[in-house]
């Protein structure tokens, strides 16, 4: 009666529960606001999520369309501290525009949801606005400075990866302190799992390949509203670096290799020229002579001189090179993409040149890799491989070559003029807008999923 009394002038009688979802509303929305004031930018991603009250979660949700939210804990954190919650919706936020809650099927769950939450908070933490700013955490520091050693683009795939490779013994404790944890990722409509999801009217379950083309076209133009310079932004410019990979669109490594196929003819029946018609007629008029044969030549494209150069210096893993040597035979191998003969140079180089290795046969190529061994790990110069490469095309060695793969870390001294072969420089990571190459040169930026033969 009491509760009944207090809303008895209202319009409309308002639980307790409807009274709660209300003032969580009014503290999200004067968190956006917030946002949006300091970062005009955000307007577009800001207002793609609709607030919906859930009391079964701990605090924050997200699963693409909808932001969830338990509404006393977001009171008693918003009486705490106001920047807590906007960091917190921000984190949300970033989570979708970066569509980390769609992607990570594959991977170790445990792993690739702190990855996403390290990801997002490194951007954060480096954004110098007061409504995010928070006292310096070391020990967050000192697990970004490892990662930027690690990866130029500190995001959540490549921060997965090196927390897989090479700080397994950091993942547990950063686990079990809640370094990074700030919403449920338990609504994350993940690539094997499309979650059913209904909004409090009862409609039908949202379309997530939707909402996730909704979330590219924000990336775009949030993008756009960065290079335009709307509101101050983030000084260390770690977001426009970690939005300009997300919104770059990325090639197979299979699918580039066929940019160095020629056309040449090949001994092979090709049974698409054949005219059964005419052959047939033959054989019934004039008994056992056919009036054709079948072609023997038939024209393919294909890979015939070509050159693959590692770089073996002291910044590339050891593990990385091999696993690339992989997925390149793999394709050779599985596809038509190279001739049965070949001319393969695999030339190992760091700041000069350390082993080319030819490979003339398939059978060959089981030889070389069960042989493999990196060497040099000095420092990263590409002039030497390409004026041994030309070398060779001068001696007539790579008569037909058709062009140059150079995998590596993209940091080392170009060579200073166009050469007289196609070439393309291959990083491992997401696309790194300050990873420059000549205006001569091909550059494939690929994942570690893509080094994974399938």
């Amino acid at each position: 009666m009491e509760q009944q009394r207090r809303y008895s002038n209202s319009d409309e009688y308002m639980t307790g529960k409807d009274h709660l979802a209300q003032l969580g509303n009014k503290v999200l929305e004067t968190s956006k606001q917030e946002l949006f004031i300091a970062m005009r930018y955000l307007f577009a991603p800001l207002n793609q999520l609709k607030l919906d009250c859930n009391q079964g979660i701990a605090f924050l949700a997200t699963d693409g369309g909808s932001l969830y939210y338990n509404p006393i804990k977001l009171i008693e954190k918003y009486k705490e501290s106001p920047v807590a919650i906007n960091r917190a919706y921000l984190h949300a936020v970033f989570h979708c525009l970066f569509k980390h809650i769609y992607t990570g099927a594959d991977k170790d769950k445990e792993v690739w949801d702190l990855a996403c939450d390290i990801a997002v908070s490194y951007i954060i933490d480096g954004m110098e606005l007061s409504c995010v700013m928070e006292v310096e955490n070391t020990e967050k520091e000192k697990i970004y400075k490892a990662l930027e050693e690690r990866c130029p683009v500190v995001s959540a795939a490549n921060i997965y990866y090196v927390l897989m490779r090479s700080m397994r013994a950091e993942v547990q404790k950063m686990i079990a302190a809640n370094m990074f944890y700030v919403d449920d990722h338990s609504f994350w409509v993940r690539e094997d799992k499309q979650k059913e999801r209904k909004d409090d009217k009862n409609q039908q379950n949202d379309d997530s390949d939707k909402e996730s083309k909704q979330w590219d076209d924000v990336a775009r133009k949030m993008q756009t509203a960065l290079m335009s310079g709307q509101g101050r932004g983030d000084g260390k410019g770690k977001l426009r670096k970690a939005l300009g990979a997300r919104t770059h669109s990325q090639m197979s490594y299979r699918d580039f290799l066929k940019r160095f196929t020629t056309v040449r003819e090949n001994m092979h029946i090709d049974m698409d020229s054949f005219d059964y018609g005419f052959y047939n007629y033959g054989m019934e008029v004039y008994g056992n002579m056919p009036l054709i044969e079948e072609n023997e030549y038939k024209e393919e494209s294909g890979i015939e001189d070509f050159v693959i150069v590692l770089d073996t210096s002291g910044s590339c893993a050891f593990d990385l090179l091999e696993r690339f040597v992989d997925v390149t035979f793999d394709v050779i191998n599985s596809s038509e993409s190279f001739f049965d003969k070949i001319n393969l140079h695999i030339i190992q180089c760091d700041n000069e040149i350390q082993e080319d290795y030819v490979i003339r046969s398939k059978e060959q190529m089981t030889e070389f890799r069960e042989a493999f061994e990196a060497k040099g790990f000095g420092g990263t110069d590409f002039r030497p491989a390409f004026q041994y490469v030309e070398s060779l095309r001068q001696k007539g060695d790579l008569k037909k070559l058709k062009g140059l793969l150079y995998f590596t870390d993209g940091y080392g001294v170009y060579p200073g003029k166009r050469p007289s072969f196609d070439a393309a420089f291959v990083f491992l990571g997401e696309y790194d807008a300050d990873r420059k190459v000549p205006g001569w040169a091909m550059r494939l930026d690929i994942s570690e999923e893509q080094l994974v033969i399938q």
